[in-house]
């Protein structure tokens, strides 16, 4: 799957404004950004956007400073406690890829349909 942005340009200026300027990458933020509004798991948001796991765990890490300023930028909200699984077990639509399809799709109009209200 193509990387496709989400952010506008205007967006984004205010975004890489607050970061540090070796980490400025738009796919890597973008992607922290949906997986911490959806709370999407690091699997599924690497797969979705192209990512290793390692490589997104990485960057998450490095902004966790940032991030709360960069949502309040952008004025999007934090995925609530139920909307991460933590625990390991898997929902049983995860065995049907279909299924998993339609829900991260929708979960991706949502994200974009929050950053385009703001």
């Amino acid at each position: 799957m193509g990387f496709k942005p989400s952010l506008t340009e205007a967006q984004w200026s205010k975004v890489s404004a607050l970061l540090p300027e070796k980490r400025r990458g738009r796919q890597m933020i973008e992607a922290v950004l949906y997986r911490t509004h959806t709370g999407e798991s690091l699997a599924t948001v690497s797969e979705a956007f192209g990512i290793k796991k390692a490589r997104l765990h990485q960057w998450e890490h490095a902004i966790t400073h940032e991030l709360p300023a960069i949502m309040a930028a952008l004025r999007l909200e934090r995925a609530g406690p139920l909307a991460w699984c933590r625990s390991g077990s898997r929902p049983t639509y995860h065995n049907n890829p279909d299924m998993m399809a339609s829900i991260a799709a929708l979960r991706m109009q949502g994200f974009r349909a929050a950053l385009r209200s703001r």
